[in-house]
Formats: C-alpha cells, sequence, structure tokens
C-alpha cells in the first residue's frame, strides 16, 4: 500500500526498502538484553537516515529496551523514550552511556561487590525474588541493589518506590542491567522455550540458594560484557550532547507539550496477550516491586490478559474495519469469544487507539510516524494489526505514506508454542509490517 501525501519531504521515506526489523544475530542491540520485543540497531538507522531534514527530535512511546533512543543519539538527534516499564526504562537509560566513562565501570564494580559483602544479614525481608531462590539467596542479591543505589544515585538508604528508576544515571542503570544478567543467569532452569514466561508457582524445597560468592561472580562476569558494550559505542557517542530523555510514562497520556515532537519511530505491543510484567518480572523484582503492586502495574500495560477496562467501553466512531474485526471475534464459536477474549481485544485496541490520539497530539504538523507492527491470529481469524493502526490512524485524520512487510521466521512467533491453536489452523505465519505515517495536517 502506498498512498500519496502533500509533504514531498517525506518521499525519502515514502520509497526507502528499509532491512528487516527483525533482529539477527550480528545486530548489537540483542547484546545489552534479550527484550522479546526489540527491534534491529540497524533498521532504526535506516529510518533516522531517511528522515526530513526538519526532524530533530524523535519520539518512542513504546521504547522498550531503548533501540530508538540508542540510534537517535549516535545520529546527533535528540530522542525522548517512554514506558510503562520500569524495567524496560532501565535498559534503555544504560544503552546510551558514553564510551569515555568505560574506564572507571571496573573499580566501582570492585567497589560496590566488596563493600557488600556479608552485608546480607542487615538487609530487610527479601521481597518477590523469594519466588524462586531462598530468602538467604535473595537478601544477597537485594544488598547488592541496596549498594548500587547508595553508592550510585543516593547514599542515603531511604524507603523508595520503584519509580526511582526516573532518578538513575545512563551509569547507575548499567550497574542494574548487571545485576539483571546476573539473576537471570541464575534463573535460567525458570525460563523455557518461550521467552515471555517464567515459572513462578516454585515449592520451597525447589528454590534456588546460590551463594554470596557465586552471585558477585557472576555479576562481576556481567559487568565486564557490558563493559566491552560500552567501550564498542565509541565513535558513536563521542563529542555527542543531544538530549536524550528516557522516563516511565504511558503512551497514552505523555508528558510532553502538544507538537513539540518532529517524528515517531516505535513499535506498539504485539496483539498476543504476551504479558510484559511477568515476562520481566525478575528485574522489576531487582528494583523492588511488591507483591501488592504486581496487578496495578499489569493492568496499566496495553494487551494485558488481566483486561481491566469494562466491557462497555466502546471504540469511538469510525474505525469501521477494527469494529468488524472485534465483531467476529465476538462472534466465533469458541468458548469464551463473547465474553473473555472480546474484552481482551476491546481492550487492545481501546487502548491503542487513546495512544494514537495522544501520538497525533505531541507530533508537529505533519510529522513522519514510523511504527513496526505484527499481525496474529485468533483461532482461524487474522488480526491484521497493521490493518488497525491505519484504520485508527486515518479515523484520527492521518495520512498513510508506505508500508512495507517482512515474514516473521517461526522461533519469533510464539503463537505457534500453543498446541489449542491447532484445530484452527494449519500453520500459524506471521508477518511484520513497517507502516510509515504522516500525522494530522491540522
Amino acid at each position: 500500500m502506498v498512498a500519496t501525501t502533500p509533504d514531498a519531504s517525506l518521499d525519502r521515506l515514502r520509497h526507502l526498502r528499509p532491512s528487516s526489523p527483525k533482529r539477527v544475530s550480528h545486530d548489537r542491540s540483542g547484546d545489552w538484553y534479550g527484550y522479546y520485543a526489540g527491534y534491529a540497531d540497524t533498521f532504526v538507522t535506516d529510518i533516522v537516515s531517511a528522515l526530513p531534514a526538519r526532524v530533530k527530535t524523535i519520539l518512542d512511546p513504546w521504547n522498550g529496551s531503548g533501540t530508538t533512543t540508542a540510534v537517535s543519539t549516535a545520529h546527533s538527534l535528540a530522542s525522548k523514550g517512554f514506558d510503562i516499564n520500569p524495567a524496560a526504562t532501565v535498559i534503555a537509560k544504560a544503552r546510551i552511556l558514553r564510551s569515555d566513562v568505560a574506564g572507571s565501570i571496573g573499580a566501582l564494580t570492585n567497589e560496590i561487590a566488596s563493600s557488600t559483602k556479608r552485608a546480607a544479614d542487615s538487609t530487610p525481608t527479601p521481597g518477590l525474588l523469594t519466588t524462586w531462590l531462598t530468602p538467604k539467596s535473595a537478601a544477597n542479591i537485594y544488598a547488592l541493589e541496596r549498594r548500587i543505589y547508595q553508592v550510585l544515585v543516593n547514599s542515603s538508604d531511604q524507603q523508595r518506590s520503584i519509580d526511582v528508576v526516573n532518578d538513575l544515571s545512563a551509569l547507575a542503570a548499567l550497574f542494574y542491567l548487571g545485576l539483571f544478567r546476573t539473576v537471570r543467569t541464575i534463573l535460567s532452569p525458570f525460563i523455557g522455550t518461550n521467552p515471555t514466561w517464567i515459572r513462578r508457582n516454585i515449592p520451597p524445597a525447589k528454590r534456588l540458594r546460590p551463594n554470596e560468592d557465586y552471585i558477585h561472580w557472576l555479576f562481576h562476569l556481567a559487568m565486564d560484557d557490558l563493559t566491552v558494550l560500552v567501550e564498542q559505542s565509541r565513535n558513536e557517542y563521542e563529542d555527542n550532547n543531544c538530549p536524550c530523555d528516557i522516563a516511565l510514562g504511558s503512551s497514552a497520556d505523555l508528558p510532553l507539550d502538544t507538537s513539540s515532537i518532529d517524528a515517531v519511530i516505535t513499535s506498539p505491543p504485539y496483539c498476543t496477550r504476551i504479558d510484559y510484567v511477568i515476562a520481566t518480572l525478575p528485574e522489576l523484582a531487582i528494583l523492588g516491586l511488591r507483591p501488592d503492586e504486581l496487578k496495578g502495574l499489569r493492568d496499566k500495560m496495553i494487551g494485558t490478559p488481566t483486561i481491566p477496562l469494562a466491557q462497555g467501553d466502546p471504540l469511538p466512531p469510525g474505525c469501521e474495519k477494527t469494529k468488524e474485526l472485534l465483531e467476529r471475534i465476538a462472534d466465533h464459536s469458541s468458548k469464551s469469544s463473547a465474553s473473555y477474549y472480546k474484552r481482551f481485544f476491546l481492550q487492545y485496541m481501546r487502548g491503542m487507539y487513546d495512544s494514537l490520539l495522544e501520538i497525533g497530539r505531541v507530533t508537529k504538523k505533519n510529522a513522519p510516524v514510523v511504527l513496526v507492527v505484527q499481525d496474529s491470529y485468533y483461532k482461524e481469524i487474522h488480526v491484521d494489526l497493521a490493518m488497525v493502526i491505519e484504520d485508527m490512524a486515518r479515523s484520527q485524520g492521518w495520512a498513510a505514506v508506505a508500508r512495507q512487510d517482512f515474514d516473521v521466521v517461526a522461533r519469533r512467533n510464539y503463537a505457534s508454542i500453543n498446541p489449542r491453536s491447532q484445530p484452527y489452523r494449519e500453520t500459524t505465519p506471521a508477518t511484520e509490517s513497517v507502516l510509515v505515517m504522516e500525522g494530522a495536517s491540522c
């Protein structure tokens, strides 16, 4: 699909054939952290290189692990990245650390680890990490977290909420990322084929009990690996003072002024019932998420399986193709189609509509908006997310500029793991689409 637009400055984007958004083995974006929903540095580089010269500030309202903000920074463009998931915000911040601090990482790692030794006995009762670890092992990890906070954020060990991620510098975020990697390595026995899920109902006798020395050894290894990545960023980030603001924020309520953004490069959450909170629960546990906060954070996510939306909350006028899709899903003969699944898809579509409306508010006239979306299936019904996004965007006055589709290899299509989908279709093909839209002209 290619549509005309009055703004000739988008011609390069209209005719661009970017590299695939999918990460590949030689792409560095996956080396920082294996965030499921990430896309490739090379793809974002292609898009950034084709943007009009007037673009000075780029927004990613679903910033995830921070590929958009990292690549924008490397190309001397200001950027703003928001994500509702605190774990993702930490990863994104770590990726913009300048290489000129690489030489100090080793000494700081030694200081943090050595001053943490034997300090776990004074830590508060361990939190969500005891889902997988014994209390003593969890306490050793929380002692490391506390020391990172004291050395790199605030020397006073005061009570703090998970929102503290907004206060982290890129250097502090790197050390939290090292702790994330440490815990992921320890918890590998509980992570199966599907990287978006982790076992949680672990009997006390089966919980892991790594000792302090082993935890600290893994932490040193993680920081050594991250130091290499920071050093490799040399020649990309040097002498680059472009502001990069990364913070917690909802795509439907962005803390930005109206008409303040020149372009958007982003990938909305997939409409596949992936629970991004549970997928990053170990990281959130490190950051201090309390058990009583868990459901509240899940409810805030677009596409959450918890479905907080009231059943009677409809889509606004317009979006006729999207409404037809919702009706087909609700009318399906399978169990719960007219109840749970109708509410799930409505919740997702309404959240996406509100987010597009907010993106339209904060972008300037005729701003280019590039979205990477992936389709899926409900039983045999094709959930064409690219069509849904285009339908919603047009209803808000946006213009379609270009679309390019990429086949998704089977290992990335986790719908194929669910055996209950097989009676409805023999294969589970998936397509990742790059949509280039032009924001409303008025």
